[in-house]
């Protein structure tokens, strides 16, 4: 045999064995989420099928980038699909502010604007010991009870610092008598000392003093107040930390000193974060489940694990009667529920969960939903304007009648006698508004039609295009001492434009001209949006539209989206630009998209009631009135 047949015969050889199969391939990784029960993972389950587990388990999204659902993007709409907004409003709540765009104020604390810290944060805040132990120092009884709010722009600076140094001035005075005459306390000396006079008003001070003392350390705690700040008054320095401290605590004051800023002072530092907290955790639940109950109707707000989380402008009736029919809060119980199964209840049981790193998702089980509850609920809205006092208001002529009932919104499912009142929440209506006019400042009224309207359009991230005469100095902002860039503050997309996080636009139906055909939708420029002008919702007024909180506003809008049909029509892409000269150059204005779209299908029905007319005058005067000179 030649080398070369041998060689073929080794190769068939060798062709003839029988080759191993083939490895399988690896089964695909199904995602699963962890089921929480009293603070323990009991099992997991597969993503998919967390809805069909017989406890009716929910999925909450804890993750870092978590966004309400009407910023959910759409990748089947291409450029239309991602919501322009989605990631700023990722970024603020999370508080990676180097990663905002360049035209967006770097802003923290925005719960009170609708935007909640991520658990990141929050857990953040409540690790931090040394700020923690800052607070526990300072003696919460020196936060007296006041008989007054304070408000820095009704504040005498001078006779402040007059008033701080009478008090250190007669502080070691009376200290002295106290001990010569062996009292306990100070608060002993009344009707005793011989200078009772002097006393009297040295209790005045002292409460006022040792109070604004006691804040102000609080705000030094958490880094807020400047050095410049007047000790012992609540100067405009002041304020403006204050308001940064209730912002954080989600209160409504503004940088004004009342008693509900008082009593979360008095807190344990710990407590109050944690607080915020539960708040978070509820808008995921909320998120999570397309239900908006929350008492409102009824009047019968629940508490969460034991706590009222919310300040009393969140539970404020407007002057309104409980509907008869309102629904109870599930919000409240769910969120507790939801806070027992995770183990996050109390302070510490949260920091150590977090500790040992956040789940992206997690599966609890819930109180079942409202048995009217469906794909497509059976809704209506109904706007009360409450007490319309159409007469001029003081600053022109005359006293004006007391408004009793504000306006009210309420959003109500199901039909006949079936009808539940889901929430009944204060809003606004149109009111006397200051417009420059030619020669000076007039006042104008601005009508809230009433009426049946329907929601259609519902907006994520509304931006508003202003008018061409709108001034340029509203249109940019300073950046430093030489920058100038647009004020998207005020225009949006973003929780401080016009239109806040979310709108429902009003439109009158109207039969088609031609006789045939769909209706057709006529927009009057009036909407139910949110808004950071929280003292206008408080007194019910504003340009014509029904203003709303803003978390309540995206709340609405997400109630909408799971329990409505509709249509996403996604990012409403427009161009509009302007060159704005600015005494630092030029400045280019641009508006690339007027927010993110959803139909609503069919719209829903909205009637505005003309409420009760109060005063003298039955109709509004639409000309414009001159102010008189101050």
């Amino acid at each position: 045999m030649t080398r070369g047949v041998a060689l073929m015969v080794l190769v068939f050889a060798c062709g003839s064995e029988e080759r191993p199969p083939p490895p399988p391939e690896p089964e695909p990784e199904v995602p699963v989420v962890p089921v929480y029960e009293a603070g323990e993972v009991v099992r997991e389950v597969p993503e998919e099928a967390v809805a069909e587990a017989p406890e009716a388990l929910t999925t909450i999204d804890l993750r870092d980038d978590f966004a309400p659902r009407i910023f959910t993007p759409a990748p089947e709409l291409g450029e239309l699909g991602t919501p322009p907004y989605r990631g700023t409003y990722v970024a603020l709540a999370d508080e990676r502010l180097d990663q905002l765009p360049e035209d967006v104020e770097p802003e923290r604390f925005l719960e009170v604007f609708g935007i909640f810290p991520t658990f990141r944060v929050l857990a953040a805040r409540l690790g931090n010991d040394e700020v923690h132990e800052c607070h526990g120092a300072i003696d919460p009884a020196q936060l007296h009870e006041l008989p007054y709010d304070i408000k820095y722009t009704t504040v005498d600076v001078a006779a402040e610092r007059q008033r701080v140094r009478a008090y250190d001035r007669e502080l070691p005075r009376f200290e002295a008598e106290r001990e010569r005459l062996g009292l306990g306390t100070l608060d002993a000396l009344e009707g005793v000392t011989e200078r009772d006079r002097v006393f009297a008003q040295f209790v005045k001070d002292r409460r006022r003093v040792e109070t604004m003392r006691a804040v102000q350390a609080h705000l030094r705690c958490d880094g807020l107040l400047p050095a410049a700040a007047v000790d012992g008054v609540l100067d405009e320095s002041t304020s403006d930390a204050l308001a940064q401290w209730q912002r954080r605590a989600m209160l409504y004051a503004a940088g004004s000193l009342e008693a509900t800023t008082l009593a979360a002072m008095r807190l344990d530092s710990r407590e109050r974060d944690f607080r915020a907290v539960l708040r978070a955790l509820r808008e995921r639940v909320v998120d999570a489940t397309g239900v908006i109950e929350d008492g409102s109707a009824a009047h019968a707000w629940g508490t969460i694990l034991g706590r009222v989380v919310d300040a009393p402008e969140l539970r404020d009736t407007a002057g309104h009667e409980a509907r008869p029919n309102g629904a109870p809060d599930w919000i409240s119980p769910a969120t507790e529920a939801a806070a027992e199964a995770l183990g996050w209840t109390s302070p510490e049981a949260f920091t150590t969960f977090a500790a040992e790193g956040l789940p992206e998702q997690v599966a609890v089980a819930l109180p079942a939903v409202p048995a009217y509850h469906s794909a497509h609920v059976p809704l209506r809205v109904e706007v009360d304007r409450g007490d319309v006092d159409y007469e001029l208001p003081r600053e022109v002529r005359g006293a004006r009648a007391e408004v009793e009932r504000h306006p009210i919104v309420t959003l109500i499912a199901g039909q006949g006698n079936d009808e539940v009142a889901l929430v009944q929440w204060p809003t606004t209506i149109g009111g006397w508004m200051r417009e420059t006019v030619r020669g000076g400042v007039a006042l104008k009224y601005k009508e809230s039609p009433v009426g049946p309207r329907v929601w259609r359009d519902v907006v994520a991230a509304p931006a508003w295009i202003p008018p061409g005469n709108t001034p340029v100095n509203d249109l940019v902002r300073h950046v430093g001492r030489d920058r100038v860039v647009p004020n998207t503050t005020l225009f949006g997309p973003g929780y401080r434009s016009a239109y806040g996080l979310a709108m429902m636009i009003h439109h009158r139906r109207e039969e088609n001209p031609m006789g045939a055909g769909d209706p057709v939708f006529v927009d009057e420029g009036v909407r139910t949006h949110g808004s950071v002008a929280y003292r206008s919702i408080l007194t019910g007024s504003s340009h014509g539209c029904h203003r709303l909180h803003n978390h309540l506003a995206v709340r609405t809008a997400g109630f909408l989206l799971a329990h409505r049909r509709h249509v996403r029509r996604g990012s409403l892409l427009v161009r509009h630009s302007r060159e704005l000269r600015t005494a630092n150059g030029p400045v280019t204005f641009r508006i690339r998209s007027r927010g993110y779209a959803y139909e609503l299908t069919p719209p829903v029905e909205v009637e505005v009631l003309e409420g009760r007319i109060i005063g003298r005058r039955r109709t509004p005067d639409l000309r414009a009135h001159p102010v008189r000179p101050e």
